[in-house]
């Protein structure tokens, strides 16, 4: 039986990840405007980690994940720390957790493509 590799780890939480978003209300998130915006994060780390899976330019693709994956991070801390139109909190501090542990499988990713 194969070990998953780290990029495998990273897709598993990106699609726990857009589940959550997909499965939460927008005003939770923020709004619809932050909505969008942190699912459209999501949508590109998901489709650059394809990618990176399917062997195309792993490499960039593992470094455009990780860069998207920061992006949301920020923009998550930003919203949970927003006075009007805030993330909620408890959903916030989820979406970081899977974010930080999908970051840290992308760079172990990006280490075993050098």
């Amino acid at each position: 039986m194969d070990q998953p590799s780290a990029v495998d780890a990273a897709a598993c939480r990106v699609g726990t990840l857009a589940q959550t978003l997909g499965t939460s209300p927008p005003d939770l998130l923020g709004g619809k405007a932050a909505a969008r915006r942190l699912n459209a994060f999501v949508g590109r780390a998901n489709r650059f980690l394809g990618l990176a899976r399917n062997g195309a330019k792993v490499k960039p693709n593992l470094r455009r994940a990780r860069r998207e994956l920061k992006a949301f991070e920020k923009a998550v801390r930003s919203g949970i720390a927003r006075k009007r139109g805030p993330i909620d909190r408890e959903l916030g501090e989820l979406m970081l957790g899977l974010t930080t542990a999908a970051t840290n499988d992308v760079e172990v990713g990006q280490a075993a493509a050098r």
